[in-house]
């Protein structure tokens, strides 16, 4: 896909346009993209991990047995990466409602925060990233912004 000549992106830093955007946002550049990408990756994989052992223990009806599951499968695909990903592909490609909010709700379970703070680094600075999407030129306007 080609972006317009009159694109934000095509346009010099000092047009009213970025302007306006700067002085909404401020722009950050990374030192290494490739450690944003590895990162990014890394968080997804955390995700998929989520995705594929909640989904798959979850059919259970009995607690008991959701909580004998969950352990059983997140040790198999906290080790199984290609099956991980598999099943976390599965969930996404047919989502489960009821699954669904079980994972968004896993933050809940205070076991889950503590592997979770093990796991993820702490964030001291609250800082919102605007990473563009370029697929979409009309998602992003000026007039969502002003």
């Amino acid at each position: 896909m080609l972006a317009p000549q009159d694109d934000l992106f095509y346009l010099r830093q000092d047009h009213p346009d970025w302007k306006l955007l700067l002085s909404k946002f401020s722009l950050v550049e990374f030192e290494n993209d490739e450690k944003v990408v590895a990162s990014y990756k890394k968080f997804y994989q955390h995700v998929a991990l989520g995705n594929a052992f909640v989904s798959k223990s979850y059919v259970h009806e009995s607690k008991a047995k959701k909580y004998l599951y969950v352990s059983m499968y997140a040790s198999y695909y906290y080790f199984f990466k290609g099956h991980r990903l598999e099943q976390n592909e599965y969930f996404c490609a047919n989502p489960d409602l009821e699954i669904a909010r079980g994972i968004w709700n896993l933050l809940e379970n205070k076991v889950a925060k503590g592997l979770l703070g093990v796991v993820l680094p702490k964030i001291t600075v609250n800082n919102k990233i605007y990473i563009p999407m370029l697929d979409n030129p009309e998602l992003f306007t000026k007039k969502d912004i002003g």
